[in-house]
C-alpha cells in the first residue's frame, strides 16, 4: 500500500485496539477508537485483516464485522414466532456469553451512516453506546420486557472527518471514543502519487494473496495472544516512572484543548478532567507492548500514546495551537490576535468562542484586544510531552504564509 512511517502507526493503533479488551482487568478503562481519513485512503484495507473466519470451516467468531450500522442495530424489540429465542440485536452478537465465550470486538468499516443522521437520532445510537461501554445494558420492550447483555466489547470504526463535528456536538462521545488519523495533517505530494502508482501497477490476484496473508496472520498472532493473556493470571506491563509521568502531563493538556463550550451561549467553568483519557493510553500502550511480545513500555509505546492525543483533537484544534505555539516556547509566550490566529490556521468564525474557552480553561491568556498567548504552565507541558516532535509545522498549516 506505500505506507510510509506516519501512516504505519495507524497498524498499531488498530491492533492494539483489537487486543485492548482481552487484557486481564476488570478495572481497566475501555479503549474503543476510530480510523479517520479521507475516501480511498486504506481504512477499509486495514480494518480487513480483523475478519477472524476459517476458510475450511465456519466457527464461532470474536470478530463481529460490520459494513455500517443504522441507528437501530444495537438493541432490537423484534423477535420470530418461528424462533422466539434469536434475537437479532447487535449487542446480543456481542454478548460476553457468546461462543466464543469472553470479550468480542465490534468493527465497523463505515461510520458514516451514523455520523450523517441529524443531531438528536444520532446522539440517541451514542447513548446506547456509552451505556453498553460500561460494560452492561438493559433493554426493556413493551412485548419482550427486559433483556440483559452482558458486555465488554473492544470497538474500532474507520469514518472521514465527517466525526470531528459530531465530537464537537457530542463531547460525552469524545471522552470515550478516540482517533487516530490517516493524516496527521498537511499536503503529502509524493505520498499521494506512491499510493496511485502502487495502486495501478499493483497484480489483482497478488494483492488478493498478500490480503489473506495478512488477515489469517494476524487472526494467528492475535489468537496465540488472546489465550496467553487467558492463562496468565498475573499479567502485568512495567510502566517506567518517566513515561508515567509524561502520560499524565499528557492527558492533562489534550482534555484541556478538546474542552468545547457548552453550547453557543455558554462556555464551560472547568475544562474536562484527564482521567478518563490517562487509563485509555495506558491500557493502549499496553496492549501495544504485549503484541510487540514486550514486558515493558518503551519509547515506541508513548509514541503510540502521543499520536493518539493529538489525532484525537479536532484538525482545526492544532493548526491554531501551532500557529499560537509558533515554533517554540520563546515565541508562545508572543501574543497573538485573533484574525490573525484565524487567518493563519484556516479555521472558522467559531474560534473566538474556543479562543475564550481555552482562556477560561488555562490554556491561553488573554492579551487584550482580542489577542492571546500560552500560559506558562501549558508551555511547560507541551515542552514535558514533546507533543509538537514529529509534525512539521509548515506543512500542517498550508500555504497560508499572511
Amino acid at each position: 500500500m506505500q505506507w510510509d512511517e506516519d501512516k504505519m502507526a495507524l497498524v498499531d493503533f488498530a491492533v492494539a485496539a483489537y487486543i485492548t479488551p482481552f487484557l486481564p482487568g476488570g478495572g481497566r478503562e475501555r479503549t474503543w477508537g476510530i480510523v479517520v481519513g479521507p475516501p480511498a485512503s486504506g481504512k477499509t484495507e486495514l480494518l480487513r485483516m480483523f475478519l477472524d473466519y476459517n476458510p475450511e470451516k465456519e466457527a464461532a467468531r470474536r470478530t463481529v464485522m460490520q459494513d455500517d450500522l443504522t441507528e437501530n442495530a444495537l438493541v432490537s424489540g423484534f423477535r420470530s414466532e418461528d424462533d422466539p429465542a434469536y434475537d437479532p440485536s447487535l449487542l446480543a452478537r456481542l454478548d460476553f456469553r457468546r461462543n466464543p465465550v469472553g470479550p468480542k470486538v465490534l468493527v465497523v468499516k463505515e461510520m458514516g451512516p451514523i455520523l450523517g443522521l441529524p443531531r438528536e437520532r444520532r446522539s440517541r445510537f451514542f447513548n446506547q453506546m456509552r451505556k453498553a461501554f460500561d460494560g452492561d445494558y438493559n433493554h426493556g420492550s413493551g412485548s419482550l420486557g427486559t433483556t440483559y447483555y452482558k458486555l465488554g466489547f473492544g470497538f474500532l470504526g474507520a469514518a472521514t472527518e465527517a466525526v470531528d463535528d459530531a465530537k464537537k456536538q457530542d463531547q460525552p462521545l469524545g471522552e470515550r471514543i478516540v482517533l487516530c488519523r490517516m493524516n496527521q495533517g498537511g499536503r503529502d505530494w509524493v505520498g499521494r502519487r506512491g499510493r496511485i502508482m502502487s495502486a495501478l501497477t499493483s497484480d489483482p490476484i497478488e494483492k488478493e494473496l498478500h490480503r489473506e496473508i495478512i488477515r489469517s496472520t494476524f487472526v494467528r498472532e492475535a489468537d496465540t495472544i488472546i489465550r496467553k493473556l487467558a492463562e496468565t493470571p498475573n499479567f502485568k506491563v512495567d510502566q517506567p516512572h518517566e513515561l508515567v509521568l509524561r502520560l499524565a502531563a499528557l492527558a492533562d493538556l489534550i482534555t484541556i484543548i478538546r474542552t468545547v463550550p457548552v453550547s453557543d451561549q455558554t462556555h464551560a467553568s472547568a475544562a474536562e478532567e484527564g482521567t478518563r483519557l490517562s487509563l485509555q493510553l495506558q491500557t493502549w500502550a499496553d496492549a501495544l507492548a504485549t503484541f510487540d511480545g514486550r514486558t515493558a513500555w518503551d519509547e515506541a509505546d508513548y509514541s503510540l500514546m502521543l499520536r493518539i492525543a493529538r489525532d484525537t483533537l479536532p484538525p482545526d484544534f492544532l493548526r491554531v495551537l501551532a500557529v499560537i505555539w509558533g515554533g517554540s516556547p520563546t515565541e508562545a509566550v508572543k501574543s497573538k490576535g485573533a484574525d490573525r490566529i484565524r487567518l493563519l490556521s484556516q479555521s472558522g468564525d467559531s474560534l473566538n468562542r474556543q479562543l475564550t474557552q481555552w482562556t477560561l480553561s488555562g490554556l491561553l491568556w488573554g492579551a487584550g484586544g482580542s489577542a492571546y498567548a500560552m500560559t506558562s504552565e501549558i508551555i511547560g507541558m507541551i515542552t514535558e510531552t514533546k507533543f509538537f516532535d514529529g509534525l512539521d509545522l509548515s506543512k500542517l498549516l498550508g500555504y497560508n504564509r499572511a
